[in-house]
């Protein structure tokens, strides 16, 4: 996991004033799993990511933006676990 997500976790959750624990609660996942995420040791599941958000009022992208609290943070590193989901449709043109 990214260290700078971790970092960005961490100072989200201090911006709403909640604890490692109230967060972790309010998210539904144990006080450890939170503390993995913001010392860099695991990445949120993707189910996770979305609970994550509400809880800190932020959306996806500004979760993994590339720029935090002035700091330029390469897109690549912080969303790298990030599941994209990307839909191709193909026809096939007669060539008569």
């Amino acid at each position: 996991m990214s260290k700078n997500l971790g970092r960005r976790l961490e100072k989200l959750r201090a911006d709403v004033g909640m604890s490692q624990e109230q967060f972790a609660d309010a998210v539904g996942v144990s006080r450890q799993t939170a503390y993995r995420w913001e010392s860099g040791g695991a990445d949120p599941k993707p189910e996770n990511i979305s609970a994550i958000c509400k809880v800190l009022g932020v959306t996806r992208d500004e979760l993994y933006s590339d720029t935090f609290g002035g700091d330029i943070v390469p897109l690549a590193e912080t969303s790298a676990n990030v599941p994209e989901v990307v839909t191709v449709s193909l026809k096939r043109i007669p060539t008569h």
